[in-house]
């Protein structure tokens, strides 16, 4: 009424153009929503038929017919392009496309042809999931990735593994000594914290080089016995590397020493053959079921390298 009252003190002419581009305008959307919706529904008979040539394919190889995994392949690629396709644009269907959508999405996931329909059913969403379908193809298999459908279900949410690791670990080369390491890894990425030691403990009183000479020039007299001391602390990251498979690598503390007795009853370091300082590892753990089994190397202060091999238990 108010766009009349406005038009109505306007000649005739001007009245007129102003009337046929208010008309055009209006029409505008329209046209454009019914052209979306003509190319929706091109693309959906574009999916069926796709849908309709997957089928058959299964058909045909089912009866025993040769088909090539390329041929395959092809159609299938095609047949999820268009579903991802269609997906990215479900909101702009109208209420009998998505319907069509759906009926056609269920047929390529159960095999059964929906039945035509003038009824008005409620809105139905369809997710591609992944699905193996096996195909014998001639003499061998052929095995093609073929998205089933599940209607009305929510994407799955993947949860990565988690492992807890305790491993009794011990080296031999070139002293022995046994501790723990006791980690915890969520799906690809970890932390644990490692302790070993022989557990000797090896005071002295002084210190000499290899041949037994002193810092004052002078020698001392070796009664023969020795002791050994290593301990190392470490601490870092565990790396998944597959489902039974994990790499570690770690640094800290460490020290290894090597004392003799003098003839006085006194111990004294042997300083080339002792190191202290900064510890570091790497290896590999496999596991399998509960068994978890380690194998790796360290060193301290880059002056002396261990085997490290260790078993124990995944949680």
């Amino acid at each position: 009424m108010f766009f009349l009252l406005i038009l109505h003190p306007m000649k005739p002419v001007s009245a007129h153009i102003i009337c046929f581009a208010i008309f055009l305008l209006s029409a505008f959307p329209v046209c454009a929503q019914e052209r979306n919706a003509d190319n929706l529904g091109d693309k959906l008979e574009q999916y069926e038929s796709l849908c309709r040539t997957c089928l058959n394919l299964k058909q045909r190889i089912a009866s025993g017919e040769n088909v090539s995994r390329s041929e395959a392949k092809m159609h299938i690629d095609d047949f999820v392009a268009m579903n991802k396709e269609l997906q990215s644009v479900e909101a702009d269907m109208t209420v009998v496309q998505r319907l069509r959508f759906s009926a056609i999405s269920s047929w390529f996931s159960t095999g059964v042809e929906p039945q035509e329909t003038d009824t008005a059913l409620p809105q139905l969403s369809c997710n591609l999931a992944g699905k193996s379908l096996v195909a014998t193809i001639g003499s061998h298999a052929a095995i093609a990735e073929v998205p089933s459908m599940q209607a009305g279900l929510p994407a799955h949410r993947y949860v990565e593994p988690r492992r807890n690791l305790i491993l009794m670990s011990s080296f031999a080369v070139p002293d022995f000594s046994c501790g723990l390491i006791a980690g915890y890894q969520y799906g690809r990425w970890g932390g644990y914290a490692g302790f070993r030691s022989n557990y000797v403990s090896a005071k002295t009183s002084y210190s000499c080089l290899s041949d037994g000479s002193l810092p004052d020039w002078s020698s001392m007299w070796s009664t023969g016995r020795s002791r050994k001391s290593n301990l190392s602390i470490t601490a870092g990251c565990l790396i998944g590397l597959g489902a039974r498979f994990s790499m570690y690598v770690g640094t800290g503390y460490g020290w290894r020493t090597l004392a003799w007795e003098d003839v006085d009853g006194e111990w004294a370091e042997i300083s080339d053959w002792s190191h202290r300082g900064a510890a570091f590892e790497t290896g590999a753990i496999f596991i399998w079921k509960r068994l978890a089994v380690s194998a790796g190397i360290s060193t301290v202060s880059f002056r002396t390298c261990s085997l490290n091999v260790g078993v124990g238990v995944s949680l």
